[in-house]
C-alpha cells in the first residue's frame, strides 16, 4: 500500500513537472525567435522542424559539457548550489492549484510556505558567495542583495558594501587575479541610494568605515614603505628571486603582524634585535603592487619600485613555479640577461635619481604619518630651556619630498596666516660637506622647532591620526613635555627634572635592548641585575612618570598674567624675559576666540587701526567697533600667554 502511494505521488510530481519544464523549454524558443525577429535574424532553425528541439540541444550540450572546478572553490558547496536553486524553484509548484482540486499538496498555510520557498531561493547564491574566493564572486551579488534586501532597485555599489560583510576574504581595493597587474578598486561608496532602511543602513555605515579604514591603511602603507621598506632581487645565476621587505627593530615586531594579517600576505623573521616582514611569493607580490600603484610612492624609491615590478613580471611570465619555463634556452638567456641590466639600475647602484614626469608627489596625512613613523623624529634638548624639535632626515636626492612636505605643513597654517612668526617656521637644513662620510650622499634635515607650529599645528594634527609602531609613544612624551613648557613648569626644579628624566625615556632610550649601563638614572645594583631593559619595566617607569606629568599639568600654570601684561614666573618669583611670551587674542560679543596675534602690531595691522588703540582696549577692555561691511560689527583683544622660547 505505502509502495504504491510513493509511485502515485511520484507519477503526481512528473505529471506537474515535467509539462512544465518543457513548457519553460519551449519558452526560450518563442523567445529566441522574437529576440531575432526584432533584429531582423533568422533565430534558430537547423535543430529539428523550425528549430524546434533547440532546447533539448542545448540541453544536451550542458550536460555533456566537461566539469570544471576552480581551484579555490570549495567542492560540495559548487555543486550543491545550482542543484539548491532548481530543486527550490521547482518545490513552488507543490501548492499551485491546475483545476478543480488538481494540486500536489493542499493545505492552509499555502501562503506562508510560498514565502518560506522564495527566501530560501537565494540558498544556492550565497552558496556561491562562501565558494568563491576571488572577484569572480561579483557577479552573483546583485541577485543576493536583491532577495536579501527584498527591493527592486539594487545598485553595484550597495552590493560590493555586501561582499565585505558576507565574504571576508574579499580584500577591499587589493584583490587581483592570478598573474596579472590589473588593478581591481571599489566604485565611489559615498553614493548610495537614500531609500534603503534597517540593517541595510548598518551595512552601508559598517561597509563605509571599512573603506575609510582601508583607504587610511593605504597611504598609511605607502608612506611607511617610502620610509622602511626594501625591494630586492637576488640573482642565482640560472634564476632569480624576488623580495619585497621591511626590516624594524625587534620591539615593532606587533606593527609586521598588523601589516602581514592585514594583507593576508607574507612572512616574518627574526634576526637578533632585527624582524624581517618578507614577501618572496609572487601572488602575494602583486598585492604589494596592487596598493603602491593606487597609493604611489613619493620619494626616488618609487623608481626601485618600478624596476623590481617590471622584473617580476617579466620573470614570472615566462615562469611558473608549478610548471617551469616556457622558453627555450636561448630565450631564457637573453631574458635572465635584461633582468641583469634593470637590476643594476636599483638600490645603491641607481645613479639616476629623476622621478618621471608623469610621477606626482602627493602628501596626505596618513602619508606622512607612516613616513614619520619610519624616519620622523620627536626630539628634547636637555640644555638651556629644553628646546624641543620634530625632525626628518633624508638623503639629498630626497629633496623634492621635503619640499612637498614643507608646503604640506605651511598649509595648514591658513588657519593662524595672521600670526607673526619670526624667520622661516619649517627649516630644511643641508648637511655641510666636512659632516659627510665617504661613500654617502649629504643628508637633509627637515626641521622645526617653533613653539607654535609645534602646539598649534603638528600637536592636533598627529592627535588625529592612529599611530601603528611605538613611536606614538615617543611622541605622547613629547606632547606632555611640550605642555609643560608652556605652562612654565620648565622653569622650575621639578619641572625640569621631570622634563630630564622623560627625555631619558624617549627614542633609543626607550629600545628593549637599550643597556641600563648607559642610564645614569638607574643605580649600579639595577644594573648589574638587568643589563637590558626589559619591557615590564618600561611600563612601570613610564606609568610613575605619567603620573608626575599629570600632577603637574593638573595645578595652576606656573605663569601668572600681570596686568601691565608682563609675564610673572611664581616658581622664581621674577618676570620672565622670553621673546612673544604674550599672545593677543580677539573674541567676537559671544566669546567665540576669531584669531590670535604674536604681536600688538599684527592685530592693529589687521584692523587697520593704530596700535595705541590696541593696547587701549587691552588695558581697558572696551570693545573695537568695526565698520557697517563687516559681519561682525565689535571685537575684544586680550591677552595671553605663549611661551616661544
Amino acid at each position: 500500500m505505502n509502495n504504491n502511494f510513493t509511485i502515485l505521488n511520484l507519477v503526481n510530481v512528473l505529471v506537474i513537472v515535467v509539462p512544465m519544464l518543457l513548457a519553460v523549454a519551449f519558452m526560450t524558443i518563442i523567445e529566441r525567435k522574437q529576440l531575432a525577429a526584432h533584429q531582423r535574424r533568422v533565430g534558430p532553425q537547423v535543430t529539428g522542424y523550425f528549430g524546434i528541439l533547440q532546447p533539448f540541444a542545448d540541453a544536451l550540450k550542458l550536460i555533456l559539457k566537461e566539469n570544471v572546478v576552480p581551484t579555490h572553490a570549495n567542492k560540495v558547496l559548487f555543486f550543491v548550489a545550482p542543484i539548491s536553486t532548481l530543486i527550490l524553484s521547482l518545490l513552488g509548484w507543490a501548492i499551485i492549484p491546475f483545476g478543480q482540486g488538481i494540486c500536489l499538496t493542499d493545505f492552509n498555510l499555502g501562503i506562508l510556505y510560498t514565502l518560506a520557498l522564495s527566501s530560501l531561493g537565494v540558498t544556492g547564491i550565497s552558496n556561491l558567495v562562501f565558494t568563491l574566493k576571488k572577484i569572480s564572486l561579483v557577479p552573483a551579488l546583485p541577485y543576493l542583495a536583491l532577495n536579501i534586501n527584498g527591493s527592486g532597485f539594487v545598485n553595484e555599489q550597495l552590493c560590493l558594501k555586501n561582499t565585505a560583510i558576507v565574504n571576508p576574504n574579499f580584500r577591499l581595493g587589493y584583490q587581483l587575479r592570478k598573474y596579472s597587474t590589473n588593478i581591481f578598486t571599489l566604485p565611489n561608496l559615498n553614493n548610495t541610494t537614500s531609500n534603503i532602511i534597517g540593517p541595510v543602513s548598518n551595512l552601508e555605515r559598517f561597509a563605509e568605515k571599512v573603506k575609510i579604514e582601508e583607504e587610511e591603511f593605504a597611504h598609511w602603507f605607502s608612506g611607511f614603505c617610502d620610509a622602511e621598506s626594501y625591494f630586492y632581487i637576488g640573482d642565482n645565476k640560472t634564476s632569480f628571486s624576488f623580495v619585497f621587505g621591511i626590516r624594524l627593530h625587534i620591539d615593532d615586531i606587533k606593527v609586521l603582524q598588523h601589516i602581514s594579517n592585514k594583507l593576508k600576505i607574507g612572512k616574518i623573521y627574526k634576526e637578533k634585535n632585527i624582524a624581517i616582514f618578507r614577501v618572496n611569493n609572487f601572488e602575494e607580490l602583486q598585492i604589494i603592487f596592487n596598493i603602491l600603484e593606487i597609493k604611489s610612492l613619493n620619494t626616488t624609491k618609487y623608481l626601485n619600485f618600478s624596476v623590481f615590478k617590471e622584473c617580476s613580471i617579466l620573470y614570472y611570465n615566462h615562469y611558473i613555479p608549478s610548471k617551469g619555463w616556457n622558453l627555450s634556452l636561448t630565450e631564457r638567456s637573453l631574458l635572465l640577461n635584461k633582468i641583469r641590466e634593470l637590476k643594476k639600475t636599483m638600490n645603491t647602484l641607481r645613479t639616476n635619481f629623476i622621478l618621471p614626469e608623469s610621477h606626482k608627489i602627493l602628501i596626505t596625512p596618513y602619508w606622512l604619518l607612516g613616513f614619520v613613523e619610519g624616519d620622523g623624529s620627536f626630539s628634547v634638548s636637555t640644555y638651556d630651556s629644553f628646546p624641543l624639535r620634530f625632525n626628518i632626515v633624508q638623503s639629498i636626492t630626497e629633496k623634492n619630498v621635503l619640499e612637498a612636505i614643507k608646503l604640506f605643513l605651511l598649509d595648514m597654517l591658513v588657519n593662524y596666516k595672521k600670526k607673526t612668526i619670526k624667520g622661516n617656521p619649517v627649516q630644511i637644513i643641508e648637511e655641510k660637506e666636512s659632516n659627510r662620510s665617504q661613500n654617502r650622499k649629504l643628508k637633509l634635515n627637515l626641521n622645526i622647532n617653533d613653539h607654535f607650529i609645534l602646539s598649534k599645528i603638528l600637536v592636533p594634527f598627529f592627535d588625529n591620526l592612529r599611530f601603528l609602531t611605538k613611536k606614538e609613544l615617543d611622541f605622547k612624551d613629547w606632547k606632555n613635555i611640550l605642555e609643560l613648557k608652556t605652562q612654565g613648569w620648565h622653569l622650575s626644579k621639578e619641572g625640569a627634572n621631570l622634563i630630564m628624566e622623560i627625555s631619558k625615556n624617549m627614542n633609543n632610550y626607550r629600545l628593549s635592548t637599550y643597556n641600563l649601563a648607559n642610564d645614569p638614572t638607574l643605580n649600579n645594583k639595577e644594573t648589574e641585575l638587568k643589563p637590558v631593559l626589559n619591557f615590564e619595566h618600561l611600563d612601570i617607569k613610564n606609568k610613575i612618570l605619567l603620573e608626575k606629568v599629570n600632577y603637574l599639568l593638573s595645578r595652576p600654570s606656573n605663569f601668572e598674567l600681570t596686568p601691565n601684561g608682563k609675564n610673572f614666573i611664581k616658581s622664581e618669583q621674577k618676570f620672565f624675559k622670553g621673546r612673544g611670551n604674550v599672545e593677543i587674542e580677539v573674541f567676537d560679543k559671544k566669546g567665540v576666540l576669531i584669531n590670535s596675534f604674536g604681536n600688538m602690531e599684527s592685530a592693529a595691522n589687521f584692523f587697520n587701526v593704530k596700535k595705541h588703540i590696541v593696547k587701549y582696549r587691552l588695558d581697558t577692555g572696551s570693545p573695537l567697533i568695526l565698520n557697517d561691511t563687516c559681519e561682525i560689527k565689535e571685537v575684544y583683544f586680550k591677552r595671553s600667554i605663549n611661551t616661544l622660547i
